[in-house]
């Protein structure tokens, strides 16, 4: 009996060393789906509120959450890119990549899907920006800026038509019959 009662203390001050701690580990963010119309008008330069209460909405509702927002290039480097999302003015949010290159072969002008984690509301002057941006859909020229090279010195390129989805609808009556087709 007293060996356990050794024993027991031992083991408890030596699991105290092996408890992984979860301060380290990846921290976890809430998804939105909020449009950059809904955070303009809610915090942005559309927003009737006062100041305060517009960063309170921000750091409650926004503020580190994954983000996903369509937009046209309009600057871009290596590791960072501006889109006017909607496609008046100026840049409407400004992202860093998660990838130090994944901006390098951006085209002004482009249309990307971004999805980001936002970290600063926007304004009539600044953009909203986030971080740990990707690319989530490949981009697509718009006429004008962002045509390939060819598309540029006018060659044609085929238009892309995506595959027309079929359905197939089965008819059965009560007892199971098929009665999709006359019998």
């Amino acid at each position: 009996m007293e060996n356990r009662m050794k024993i027991s203390p031992l083991i408890v001050a030596l699991s105290v060393f092996f408890v992984p701690d979860v301060s380290w580990s990846t921290p976890q963010y809430p998804e939105s789906a909020a449009s950059y119309t809904t955070l303009d008008r809610e915090v942005g330069c559309k927003s009737q509120y006062s100041s305060d209460k517009k960063d309170n909405i921000f750091k409650s509702q926004y503020y580190n959450h994954w983000m996903t927002w369509t937009g046209t290039v309009e600057l871009s480097s290596a590791n960072s890119a501006s889109l006017n999302i909607d496609r008046m003015g100026t840049a409407d949010l400004r992202v860093e990549f998660a990838d130090d290159r994944a901006g390098y072969d951006l085209l002004k002008g482009s249309i990307i899907t971004v999805r980001f984690l936002m970290k600063s509301e926007g304004g009539c002057f600044l953009p909203f920006s986030g971080t740990n941006a990707v690319i989530v859909t490949p981009q697509r020229s718009t006429s004008g800026y962002g045509q390939s090279a060819p598309a540029a010195m006018g060659y044609s390129q085929p238009a892309y038509t995506p595959p027309t989805p079929t359905y197939t609808f089965k008819c059965r009556t009560a007892d199971g019959k098929d009665c999709s087709r006359p019998q």
